[in-house]
């Protein structure tokens, strides 16, 4: 049965569709997100301002991943830090200077996008790869 996050201000498919993660695949015909995120296989959707989730812990040389102490905290935690949701975007939005069209133009066409916090060795290898990915 999977669990579930309320959110707001958060475009599942768009954040993890966008190109600053290729460890994500949606499921065809039932809306479900599957990645890895450390060592743990987690299956994601959105139904409005709900996240429903389910996570499972990988397996590592015939034994329990020993984890980190990012992972240490509760599944729904470290799903809400790996997608900022303790981070407000209408606070940020209202930082950026008010004469910048362009940029409102595309936080307007973007909305709920998120910048996920992956792993310092994952995010340069996204990076790297992007260089080489055709990504409209």
């Amino acid at each position: 049965m999977p669990e579930l996050i309320n959110v707001s201000d958060l475009n599942l498919a768009a954040t993890l569709e966008c190109g600053q993660a290729f460890r994500w695949s949606l499921q065809s015909g039932n809306g479900w997100h599957v990645g890895v995120v450390g060592r743990e296989v987690w299956h994601l959707r959105q139904d409005g301002g709900k996240i429903e989730w389910n996570c499972s812990r990988g397996v590592s040389r015939g034994r329990p991943e020993a984890h980190a102490s990012a992972t240490d905290r509760e599944p729904d935690s470290r799903l809400q830090h790996y997608l900022a949701l303790d981070v407000s975007l209408p606070k940020i939005v209202a930082t950026f200077p008010a004469d910048d069209e362009m940029l409102h133009a595309a936080v307007k066409k973007h909305q709920g996008l998120r910048v996920l916090r992956q792993e310092p060795w994952e995010c340069l290898a996204s990076f790297m790869a992007s260089s080489t990915k055709q990504i409209v």
